[in-house]
C-alpha cells in the first residue's frame, strides 16, 4: 500500500511540480507574449505551485506511515514526523516549498517578478537532487549537479508545452512564429544538456551497459529511453517540419501543430510515469 500510494505521488508530483517551475522559465524567457497569453500562463504557474506545495506536504506523512508500520495513524506519528523534517527529506520538502513560493511572485507581471519566479524554480529543480537514488552515490555531488541539469531541461520543456499550445491559437502568425522558432532553439541547446546529463547519470548508477538488460533497474530504464526517443523525434517534427509549416500559413498546420504539442504531453506524461516507477520499485544499487 505505501509503495503504491508513493508511486502515485511521484508521479502527480514530478508532473504538477516540474510543470510549475517551467512555466516560471517560460514566462522569464519570452517576454512577448500577449496579455491574455501572459494571463493564462500565469494562473496556470500559481495554480501548480500552490497544488505543488499541497503534495509536497503530502510526502511527508506518507513516509511517516511507511517508517512507522503502524497504518494510516502511523502517517501523524510526531516523532517520526520530526526526524523527517530534521532529515534531508525535510531540508529537500522546505527548499522546494521556498521555491514554489517564490514562484508565486510571477502574480506581479513584472520583469522583477518572472525573475523571481525563475529563481524560484531553479530552487525547485535544486530540490530533487538533495534526495532519491543519487544521495547513495559516492560521486554525491557530482550526482546531484547532473540531475539538477537534468530536472532543469526537463522543467523547461514540459512547462512550455501548454502556454505553447495557446499560443498557437494567436492571429499574428509571425510573433507566434518567432516564439515557436524560439522555444526550439533554446530547447535545442537544453536538451543536449538533458541527454548528456540523463548518459552520464545512467553512466553513474549502472556503470555497465549490459546492466540494462540484466537489471531491473536497466529494464526499466530502456523503457524510459524508448519513449524519450518518441518525445526527440515528435519535438524534431515541431522544429523542423510543423513550425515552418506554421510560419508559412500552411492551412491546417495550426491544428497539425497542437496535435502535435498534445502528443508530446502524453509522451512526457508516460516518461515521468516511468520515473516514479524507477525511484518507488527499483534501485541501481541493487544486486
Amino acid at each position: 500500500m505505501w509503495e503504491l500510494a508513493s508511486f502515485v505521488l511521484k508521479a502527480v508530483s514530478y508532473a504538477v511540480v516540474l510543470s510549475a517551475a517551467g512555466s516560471a522559465l517560460f514566462l522569464a524567457l519570452f517576454p512577448t507574449l500577449n496579455e491574455r497569453e501572459c494571463s493564462r500562463t500565469v494562473t496556470t504557474a500559481l495554480g501548480l505551485a500552490l497544488m505543488g506545495s499541497v503534495l509536497t506536504a503530502a510526502a511527508i506523512p506518507l513516509r511517516a506511515g511507511f517508517l512507522s508500520g503502524e497504518g494510516l495513524g502511523g502517517m501523524f506519528e510526531p516523532f517520526y514526523l520530526g526526524m523527517l523534517f530534521e532529515s534531508t527529506v525535510g531540508t529537500s520538502t522546505k527548499l522546494r516549498w521556498l521555491g514554489l513560493a517564490m514562484i508565486g511572485f510571477v502574480w506581479l507581471r513584472r520583469p522583477l517578478g518572472y525573475g523571481i519566479g525563475a529563481l524560484g524554480a531553479l530552487l525547485v529543480v535544486a530540490s530533487f537532487a538533495l534526495i532519491g537514488h543519487t544521495a547513495n552515490l559516492e560521486a554525491r555531488m557530482a550526482g546531484g549537479l547532473l540531475i539538477a541539469l537534468h530536472l532543469l531541461a526537463v522543467s523547461y520543456w514540459i512547462g512550455a508545452l501548454w502556454p505553447l499550445i495557446g499560443v498557437s491559437y494567436a492571429s499574428d502568425t509571425s510573433r507566434v512564429a518567432r516564439v515557436l522558432e524560439r522555444f526550439g532553439t533554446l530547447a535545442m541547446v537544453l536538451v543536449g544538456a538533458l541527454v548528456l546529463a540523463g548518459i552520464a547519470l545512467a553512466w553513474l548508477f549502472i556503470g555497465e551497459f549490459s546492466a540494462l538488460w540484466e537489471s531491473r533497474y536497466g529494464n526499466i530504464l530502456v523503457f524510459k529511453l524508448v519513449a524519450f526517443a518518441g518525445l526527440l523525434t515528435l519535438a524534431g517534427l515541431n522544429r523542423f517540419q510543423l513550425v515552418p509549416r506554421f510560419a508559412a500559413n500552411v492551412p491546417g498546420s495550426s491544428a497539425a501543430l497542437r496535435r502535435s504539442i498534445v502528443s508530446e504531453v502524453i509522451a512526457v506524461g508516460i516518461i515521468l510515469t516511468i520515473t516514479a516507477v524507477l525511484t518507488t520499485y527499483s534501485s541501481p544499487f541493487e544486486q
